[in-house]
């Protein structure tokens, strides 16, 4: 969660791919502003928003795909985190639905999860 962490590990190691996770607080806002993806890109290879932040209480998926398509234009690939069966959010129905709408309606390009088997099979 720390851009500072991952400058540090950057600069020792130039090959493994980062993923800059972003937390659903008001003070990382600004990691997500055009400003804020042009320095991630600056470090890793893609951008990891909470779950809620890509989607309003009511389902919209707009604003995640704004946020997609912003990161893309960078080179960023965008990882979702953390996406769980027995913590889904109140307009998903099921994590299968969900996994759907991520793909097809935001775009994400990646999913973490903590039932990574229930995603998989979600994702065939």
């Amino acid at each position: 969660f720390e851009p500072e962490s991952l400058r540090r590990w950057r600069a020792a190691d130039a090959e493994t791919p980062l993923i800059q996770l972003v937390g659903d607080k008001k003070e990382d806002d600004a990691l997500l502003s055009p400003a804020g993806l042009d320095a991630i890109a600056a470090y890793a290879q893609g951008v990891g928003p909470s779950l809620k932040r890509l989607f309003t209480p009511e389902g919209d998926a707009a604003a995640g795909r704004a946020l997609v398509e912003a990161a893309r234009a960078r080179g960023l690939e965008v990882h979702v985190w953390t996406v769980r069966a027995d913590r889904l959010p109140a307009h998903a129905r099921d994590l299968p639905g969900l996994v759907g709408r991520l793909q097809a309606e935001v775009g994400v390009g990646g999913i973490f999860t903590d039932h990574p088997d229930q995603v998989r099979r979600a994702l065939r």
